[in-house]
């Protein structure tokens, strides 16, 4: 089971995300779809600083990211399609056409990065909003990825749906993402022995 520490619950997310979308500072919109890419899709910063413009494949209502999945055994990793919620689609078509004026991009632009950033660089990123949202340091860049895929366990409750999300190579390793929420517990002993 993963520590509560390690992901955000509902409100520290959206103070997480209101924080970088209200940014004054220079790069505030393109940091702001960062973290709502990371916090929507549960993709591995590393994953999100390889994307092209060319592996986002979206238009306004559907689309998915073309994802090197780095921790595969082979050389170069393996490509998955992650599907997309419409708003984060949405969100990614203006992030393109504001880096290279249409969307899809042109073949000329498929070497342009999405996020032109190194994951260090966007764990920096990360924590300069953690910080104006006031929540706690221990928080790192990977806990979007871990509270994405908490959200789809709670929502989906089917663990081989979350492994498809999270890219797993086995189940074993999408356990973590089960947490027994109390509440559920004692609605379940409510319902389950109530029997007098």
């Amino acid at each position: 089971m993963l520590e509560r520490e390690k992901y955000l619950d509902a409100g520290e997310l959206a103070q997480l995300l209101r924080a970088a979308r209200t940014s004054t500072l220079l790069h505030g919109r393109r940091d702001y779809v960062f973290l709502a890419t990371l916090a929507n899709t549960g993709i591995r910063p590393g994953e999100a600083v390889a994307l092209t413009v060319a592996d986002c494949r979206v238009t306004d209502h559907d689309g998915f990211l073309r994802v090197r999945r780095l921790k595969s055994r082979r050389e170069l990793g393996r490509l998955d399609d992650v599907m997309l919620s419409r708003p984060l689609c949405r969100l990614l078509r203006r992030h393109v056409v504001s880096l290279v004026g249409r969307c899809p991009p042109p073949p000329a632009a498929s070497h342009v990065h999405a996020f032109p950033f190194t994951v260090r660089q966007a764990e920096r990123i990360f924590h300069v909003y953690r910080a104006a949202a006031a929540l706690p340091e221990h928080l790192r860049l990977y806990a979007l990825r871990h509270t994405f895929l908490t959200r789809a366990a709670e929502i989906s409750r089917d663990p081989f749906l979350v492994r498809a999300l999270a890219g797993h190579a086995h189940l074993s390793s999408t356990q973590i993402y089960t947490h027994t929420d109390p509440a559920r517990v004692r609605e379940l002993v409510e319902r389950a022995g109530a029997v007098l």
